[in-house]
């Protein structure tokens, strides 16, 4: 992670693994749930979204899971760019479009999403909608 950014709980993070081409493999969209322990190594955080290709088709994922990742291990503050990357590549992916419906559902009723920030709420709808 860049030192100089402090993610807040709530904010959406981005984590992406290209291949040689330039092209996602894998990529996750991620949120804090809580502020570490001072002492703690790890953030706990919830994958909001995950996509992985390693050459038999994309995967998508728009299940929330809750974890908990090294402070080392977050790569960036998601940006509106990073955000539509992914979706876009997603939507390349066959069958997801009742997937990617059920997901922007779960963003306004789950509990899974109750720790996102509204504004990150609204961002996350809104460019899954463009």
């Amino acid at each position: 992670m860049n030192n100089n950014i402090e993610p807040k709980v709530g904010q959406i993070l981005y984590d992406e693994t290209l291949d040689e081409k330039g092209s996602i493999k894998s990529a996750s969209l991620i949120y804090i749930d809580t502020e570490p322990e001072p002492e703690s190594k790890n953030y706990m955080v919830t994958w909001i979204a995950q996509m992985e290709d390693f050459g038999n088709g994309i995967e998508v994922y728009t299940d929330a899971t809750a974890g908990s990742i090294g402070k080392d291990s977050i790569k960036r503050i998601a940006t509106d760019e990073d955000i539509l990357s992914f979706i876009k590549a997603i939507r390349s992916s066959e069958n997801v479009q009742e997937q990617i419906q059920r997901w922007l559902e779960n963003i306004d009723k789950s509990q899974d999403y109750a720790l996102l920030l509204p504004e990150e709420k609204e961002r996350l709808k809104k460019l899954i909608n463009s």
